[in-house]
């Protein structure tokens, strides 16, 4: 019996052979059996991948990298490359390289020497020699350098170790060329430390951690400048410290008048004197004055000269700070007043003392009073540890007694905070401006507001975090050895300040530990409505205990599942988080659901096990676009992708292998698409080797710009024939894509291949198969068409944009998709967009699968196949 079946979307993905009899199940019918080197799409087609672009060979070659995200802006990011204590910088295809030196001289001969004064290059350094159009062997190639006899000269080797010969080639006229080193950052991580690190990005800064280092930060400070320095656990403030420069005997004398209520102005004070110099920073005089009966404001005078002149009045207040910066108004005439005596009138010369806080007392008393003062920023932040305490004797109980609290400026720091000891406390008393002054009249302290005090949870062996986010404006912290179970959080508004206050305030740092049935190391911290805290033993909610911010006398720590995860940094979706399970290579998706008002997780692979079992997953990583995808490298070096869009039910397993092994992956933005860059470990003319490459954009304006090759390279320009460029690929056969044509494969020799005809694009790399194979087939017949032999005489295969691939009943029996339609003779097959027949050799099987191939560097893209069948007993 003949009968017409069709399979309209691919979008399930690869599924378990464990699910073949599932005919009953949705994603049977959208699923494949098999989607290597392809990917489906959330719409229902299934293509092959595109190509990886060859960036540059990992610094050493028997040692792993990784390679970890970094997003400045939209128009800078990098995929920084972590390897045996050192970092690259790799972003658009290419590699971040320092200033390039002029190249004054090369000899003509083996090995050739380079004259670059004071090039500063040291053995085994990575450089690119540049602009060298009289030597193209040498024009644009990298090498190592092989050694440097002295500072103006060097030798090099290509990556394979050959010293770099010039002997017969053309001279070089000695200006124009130059060299440039890869730009490097050292670090403490070997690349067994690799696995262990964490991070996370705000703006410019990386914050690393490791629970066997430090924390540190990796700071952009241009687009070529970087600095990786150890996090300082501390406010960003100095507390006033003291200076030990004493002060030049100047005389300075001062009066003073009052104006009374009945506008009458009593005479001039008797003259206070003292010495000081207020040309140096942090000298200044306070003027202190009695009151007078009535007085309701009061003239300041300064002899200068022999003269007395006018420097200010004072409203009501009975002090007045003179720092130098005072301009005498001599125009201002001095009355001799009828209305009584003046004010009896003080001058205390001040200046910064070694403790950085100094207290003058006016009056007499036996009481002590003890201040610290701290620094604060503008918008009450930042607030530094408290000074060196500074005390006097008193009694502010005493009409006109006051305390004169001084400090030396902080730079940059125009808000000071003054504390006052009180019961074993130091209590907030008020507020200092940038004159540096405080006068204390027996203000009452307030206890609920204390200088803070700082701790360093971070010190010594076993106390480092392996986790690190943030949240609500806190950088958040977890899970050292010692403390496996706790979470870290700086003062609210600050990244590096773990101070605190007693009693606590509600912007002090916080810790909290997770208690719970069985140990619980703390592993991930992800930021979502609440901060999510992945363990090895389940999935926690964090936040506060109600809806105000988190604080530390409101925190709130509630399980939400069991599953547990494991040290793989997890993925973060536009709602949902995607993570590895702690044992087993299972992964899991986390997101909130509105039923059970909690967070719960769902088994993302459950449809196909035989991906993940017997591997393990050793890093993720996620693309918004073109193609929304997961991607997970496995532990035997195959990268395994996952289309996903949850709010659609799309998610589509597809697994991709190349000439070698997938070993690290990360995804950053550039332009209009998420660029997926990798470390690659292959076997290049017998020896192991590391390459940075970069996915390819599988979008293509014109046939031509197709990039199906791995490791690849491209040249677009005059119609050529030999092509250069390919020494990472010496000795291997590759493949080519010529303004849109297949060229015969080629040996790469001496860094070069030449093909048959001259072209003008062209697309150079090593190839590989992209296969995808249909479920056993379903049919609208008895038993759904189970148990019964199937032969599949005929297809007709929807696609878009394809050419090149083969179809059949199996791999061992493809038959070709007809390449050439009206095409002029010598041009290369159009790719075609439509409905195009295939006739099969015919095979009975129970089955009744369906395999398709491309195994040229050309497109494919099925969007559904039609089946002819017959069927037998």
């Amino acid at each position: 019996m003949a009968m017409k079946t069709l399979s309209r979307s691919f979008a399930g993905g690869e599924i378990t052979p464990e699910l073949f009899s599932r005919l009953d199940l949705d994603k049977f019918q959208t699923g494949l059996a098999l989607c290597l080197n392809c990917e489906t799409l959330p719409q229902g087609p299934v293509q092959n991948r595109a190509g990886y672009s060859y960036v540059l060979a990992a610094k050493y070659w028997d040692r792993e990298a990784h390679l970890i995200p970094f997003s400045y802006s939209t128009e800078q990011t990098f995929a920084l490359e972590f390897g045996d204590h050192y970092i690259r910088f790799h972003t658009q295809g290419a590699t971040l390289l320092e200033t390039p030196l002029s190249i004054a001289g090369i000899t003509l001969a083996n090995p050739a020497v380079f004259n670059v004064a004071s090039h500063g290059l040291s053995a085994g350094e990575t450089v690119v020699v540049a602009d060298l159009s009289a030597m193209p062997d040498v024009n644009g190639r990298w090498f190592i350098v092989n050694t440097t006899p002295d500072a103006n000269h060097f030798t090099l080797k290509d990556l394979w170790g050959v010293v770099l010969s010039t002997a017969g080639m053309p001279a070089y006229g000695g200006s124009g060329a130059k060299v440039a080193r890869v730009y490097e950052l050292a670090t403490p991580y070997a690349h067994t430390d690799l696995d262990s690190l964490n991070y996370v990005q705000s703006a410019d800064v990386l914050s690393l951690v490791s629970p066997y280092f430090e924390p540190r930060e990796l700071r952009r400070l241009s687009a070529s400048s970087w600095e990786l320095r150890t996090i300082q656990f501390a406010p960003a403030l100095s507390p006033p410290q003291g200076v030990s420069t004493p002060p030049t005997a100047i005389e300075h004398k001062y009066a003073v008048s009052a104006v009374l209520s009945n506008y009458q102005l009593t005479a001039l004070s008797a003259p206070a004197t003292c010495d000081n110099d207020l040309t140096l920073p942090g000298y200044r005089n306070v003027l202190a004055w009695g009151s007078v009966p009535g007085g309701v404001m009061y003239h300041i005078y300064k002899e200068i000269g022999g003269q007395w002149q006018w420097i200010g009045v004072s409203p009501s207040g009975s002090t007045i700070l003179d720092d130098g910066s005072i301009q005498p108004d001599p125009t201002v005439q001095v009355y001799s007043g009828i209305g009584g005596p003046g004010p009896v009138v003080t001058a205390t010369a001040l200046s910064p003392a070694g403790s950085g806080v100094a207290v003058q007392p006016q009056g007499a008393g036996d009481i002590p009073y003890e201040y610290v003062v701290t620094s604060r920023d503008d918008l009450e932040v930042e607030e530094s540890i408290a000074s060196t305490p500074a005390a006097a004797d008193n009694d502010l109980a005493v009409a006109g007694n006051y305390n004169t609290v001084t400090w030396p400026a902080v730079p940059g720091v125009r808000n000071y905070g003054i504390y006052r000891k009180q019961n074993g406390l130091y209590a907030f008393v008020g507020r200092g401006g940038p004159d540096c002054i405080f006068v204390d009249r027996n203000v009452l302290p307030d206890s609920s507001i204390t200088p803070p005090l700082q701790t360093n949870p971070f010190q010594g062996d076993g106390n480092y975090p392996r986790a690190v986010s943030y949240f609500e404006q806190r950088r958040m912290f977890g899970g050292t050895i010692n403390q496996p179970q706790t979470v870290w959080g700086t003062r609210s508004g600050t990244e590096r300040n773990m101070g605190y206050s007693f009693p606590s305030r509600s912007d002090d740092a916080l810790s909290a530990r997770v208690v719970a049935r069985e140990a619980q190391t703390i592993r991930h911290l992800v930021p979502m409505n609440d901060l999510m805290l992945l363990t090895s033993g389940g999935e926690w909610k964090m936040g506060a205990t109600d809806s105000s911010a988190l604080a530390p006398r409101n925190i709130s720590i509630k399980p939400q599942g069991y599953a547990g995860c494991s040290s793989v940094p997890p993925v973060v979706t536009d709602r949902s988080i995607l993570f590895a399970q702690d044992r087993g290579g299972t992964l899991r998706e986390l997101q909130f659901s509105w039923q059970q008002q909690g967070y719960q997780t769902t088994n993302v692979s459950v449809l196909a096990p035989h991906l993940f079992d017997g591997f393990t997953v050793r890093q993720l990583a996620y693309t918004r676009s073109p193609l929304q995808a997961l991607w997970a490298v496995r532990s035997d070096g195959v990268l395994l992708g996952m289309t996903y869009v949850p709010e659609h039910e799309v998610r589509g397993w597809h697994q991709h292998q190349t000439a070698g092994a997938f070993e690290s992956v990360c995804s950053v933005a550039e332009g209009d698409e998420d660029a997926l860059y990798a470390v690659v470990r292959r076997t290049i003319n017998g020896v192991t080797v590391r390459y940075i490459e970069r996915r390819h954009n599988r979008r293509f304006a014109t046939a031509a710009d197709q990039f199906f090759v791995d490791s690849g390279i491209s040249y677009t320009g005059a119609p050529a024939q030999t092509f250069s460029g390919l020494h990472h690929l010496e000795g291997e056969t590759v493949a080519i894509l010529a303004d849109a044509g297949v060229s015969p494969p080629q040996v790469v020799t001496n860094g070069k291949v030449t093909i048959d005809a001259p072209a003008s694009k062209v697309h150079i790399g090593l190839p590989y198969v992209a296969r995808g194979q249909t479920l056993p087939m379903s049919m609208e017949v008895q038993a759904l068409g189970q148990g019964m032999a199937k032969n599949i005489n005929k297809v007709h295969m929807r696609v878009r944009q394809s050419n090149g691939f083969y179809a059949g009943p199996s791999f061992d029996k493809l038959a070709p998709m007809l390449t050439r339609g009206y095409e002029p003779y010598g041009s290369a097959p159009d790719l075609v967009t439509d409905e195009v027949p295939i006739v099969l050799e015919p095979e009975w099987q129970q089955g009744g699968q369906f395999c398709f191939q491309q195994e040229d560097p050309l497109a494919m893209t099925v969007l559904g196949i039609t089946f002819e069948v017959a069927t037998g007993a």
